[in-house]
């Protein structure tokens, strides 16, 4: 998941990227550009879960999304998306091709149900309804209804660890479903250092854990289905920024919250989505005690100033510092430094060089 845990050895795969890239520019420009990161010490983190455990998340890509669809189950397979969306008389089955977000097929759910979670089992896509208790067989590549099957609680979010389904029904509890009976084999409770926590909606089985949706927050959490303990909580506060809108507006009321959660097992890639978003965001995900190194994606050098982008980290404080030689290893900082917020950041920051070499780094700083 591009987590780096060794500065040292994060600085030097950085310096020669970096060297990599400015061989091309200086034959145009005296000016080179030396970015890496820097962790400052860490200080202690008062919460409910140690600061180890709380992660970040970095935008890398973003794809279009229907905004009118009600979105309830994502999942990821060869290469394209499945959507299961909710609402009565709006509940729908669709593949979707990435990139482009082109609907390649779907399949409508009738009036009376109001559709939730998807997963994918041995070639056939199970969808749960929310308060019906019925669920649908569906294959795969055509979308044929197989067969239905009923369960005992409400349905809202499922997943498949390769074994069994996952189900949650909105309370702190995971059951346990035979993937081919559907009989209930269980269920445990989630919970962190006894503390219940309930709301539990969207599911995704990823590396060996279970990534629940808290509903109506911006929250992820990572759950041991062995336990039901949290290990680490996702924030992705702001990861669609009008979001933020709608809730100092008061509209939040549409239901356009976080809820969808995609992984990639082949490639290790991870796509976040919710209800009535205009987009599907692919993340990175790292423990706030361990950024990642500035990824630049491009620039431009003009007489005065230097122009570029750059992918931050929600929480990771940035500062662009210069120094006109490596040697006395003098840096000076270039403007105010900021806060990443997860999404790619356009900079521009003036140079006073005048005729000869200078460095420019992007120091990363873990803070409080």
């Amino acid at each position: 998941m591009e987590s780096c845990r060794k500065s040292k050895s994060l600085c030097s795969d950085t310096l020669q990227a970096g060297n990599n890239l400015l061989t091309m520019i200086t034959c145009y420009y005296r000016v080179r550009f030396l970015f890496w990161i820097i962790a400052t010490a860490l200080l202690a983190f008062t919460g409910v879960l140690p600061r180890a455990q709380f992660l970040t998340y970095q935008v890398v890509a973003s794809y279009p999304h229907d905004p009118r669809v009600y979105t309830q189950g994502l999942i990821f397979h060869e290469g394209n998306l499945f959507l299961g969306t909710g609402l009565h008389a709006g509940s729908f089955l669709r593949h979707i091709e990435l990139p482009s977000g082109k609907i390649i097929r779907e399949a409508s759910l009738s009036e009376k149900y109001f559709g939730e979670g998807i997963a994918m089992v041995d070639g056939q896509i199970i969808q749960l309804t929310w308060l019906s208790r019925t669920g649908f067989v569906y294959d795969a590549k055509t979308f044929k209804e197989l067969r239905t099957f009923s369960y005992d609680t409400e349905g809202w979010g499922l997943t498949y660890d390769g074994k069994r389904l996952i189900l949650s029904d909105g309370t702190d509890r995971l059951y346990f479903l035979d993937p081919n009976t559907f009989e209930n084999k269980g269920h445990i409770n989630v919970q962190h250092e006894g503390v219940p926590l309930e709301h539990l909606n969207e599911l995704e089985f990823v590396e060996g854990k279970v990534w629940a949706n808290q509903w109506y927050t911006e929250h992820v959490l990572v759950i041991d289905p062995q336990t039901g303990a949290v290990n680490a909580l996702i924030d992705f506060t702001g990861l669609y920024p009008d979001l933020r809108k709608r809730i100092s507006y008061g509209l939040l009321d549409t239901g356009a919250v976080l809820n969808g959660i995609a992984y990639d097992n082949k490639d290790k890639r991870i796509f976040i989505t919710g209800k009535l978003w205009p987009r599907i965001y692919e993340v990175i995900v790292h423990p706030l005690t361990e950024p990642i190194a500035p990824r630049i994606n491009n620039f431009i050098v003009t007489t005065g100033s230097v122009k570029f982008t750059m992918r931050t980290s929600r929480g990771i404080w940035y500062q662009v510092e210069m120094s006109p030689n490596l040697t006395e290893k003098k840096w000076k900082p270039v403007g105010s430094s900021f806060l990443g917020t997860g999404h790619e950041k356009t900079l521009e920051v003036p140079s006073d060089i005048q005729g000869s070499d200078g460095y420019y780094r992007v120091a990363v700083s873990v803070l409080n």
